[in-house]
């Protein structure tokens, strides 16, 4: 999912930011503990022990979070102007073409979610790919979601083809990442589209497989690849090379 930033705990669970900080996020963040909802989900799941995990974000990556936001924006009377990689500054109103203020996010975040994460449609071939990639790997997908709507996304991506087992989190993904490395001896890879989520996995499994992905072609133009992925990929079938090639 595009990034956000506030001092607003439900915009904090999305683990989404504004800023770059200048602060690596081992400095600031390794002692953080990974989400209680999200080791809940974790301990009601298990693993073989001769395959990897592939643990995959959904927004941008299996979802089309921004075709969906960009659908939903004018109920609210706004728009979204992906200049950047980001929602803060980018949500307009449409009337004066003002950015909308940050404390308005928690509730637009919210009603957009429950708005529209029934309807997110997949992005295209990702089903096919991961069901290849399944034959390999065991599949794993990891989203910043507010808990109350995971079953309704799960439900959502049932009904388009994917079935895996699916974690909602809260915040950087690094210290669920490794909860879920230690449930295996196998390696586990790791796509996501946001940088900060990349390196906390870097820096809390340093020994992870890391692909960036940006289904939307406008956010990809605009973000630069992240610092500590290993590939950044331009579509599924990119992405199922890369990793059949790596675990062969």
């Amino acid at each position: 999912m595009i990034q956000t930033s506030s001092k607003k705990p439900a915009t904090a669970c999305l683990g989404r930011s504004l800023n770059i900080k200048s602060q690596s996020v081992k400095d600031i963040e390794m002692n953080m503990q990974a989400d209680k909802t999200a080791l809940e989900q974790l301990e009601k799941l298990s693993f073989s022990t001769d395959q990897p995990i592939l643990v995959c974000d959904a927004d941008e990556v299996i979802l089309r979070f921004a075709h969906a936001l960009e659908d939903y924006l004018p109920s609210r009377g706004m728009y979204v102007n992906f200049s950047s990689y980001a929602l803060f500054g980018n949500i307009r109103h449409a009337h004066n073409n003002e950015a909308v203020d940050p404390s308005a996010f928690t509730d637009l975040l919210d009603d957009f979610f429950h708005a529209a994460v029934d309807h997110m449609k997949v992005v295209e071939t990702a089903p096919e790919h991961l069901d290849l990639l399944s034959e390999k790997c065991q599949i794993l997908i990891l989203t910043n979601l507010p808990n109350e709507y995971a079953d309704r996304r799960r439900d959502a991506l049932a009904r388009q083809g994917i079935s895996y087992p699916l974690i909602a989190n809260k915040g950087l993904k690094g210290p669920i990442m490794r909860e879920i490395a230690s449930h295996t001896s196998q390696e586990v890879i790791f796509i996501d589209d946001i940088a900060r989520n990349i390196t906390s996995v870097a820096e809390y499994v340093p020994e992870s497989f890391r692909l960036q992905y940006i289904a939307h072609r406008g956010l990809h133009e605009v973000e630069q690849k992240a610092e500590d992925c290993h590939h950044r990929c331009d579509d599924w079938q990119h992405i199922r090379t890369v990793i059949e090639d790596h675990v062969a």
